[in-house]
């Protein structure tokens, strides 16, 4: 149980500085450019996530 706790803290702390860096983004004027810089980093922190190995199950 405490793996798994540990694995949900770790993906929030990657995944709230890119809501904060979105709030950021949203500023600007372009939309085009607004959701590519969106869109790519959501999937760079996509993948860090998956970096992060799954809790293994206690025998």
């Amino acid at each position: 149980m405490l793996g798994w706790l540990r694995y949900v803290v770790l993906v929030f702390i990657i995944l709230i500085p890119i809501t904060i860096f979105d709030d950021v983004v949203s500023g600007i004027e372009h939309g085009g450019i607004r959701f590519a810089v969106r869109l790519l980093v959501l999937l760079l922190g996509l993948n860090v996530v998956r970096l992060i190995p799954l809790p293994q199950k206690q025998p």
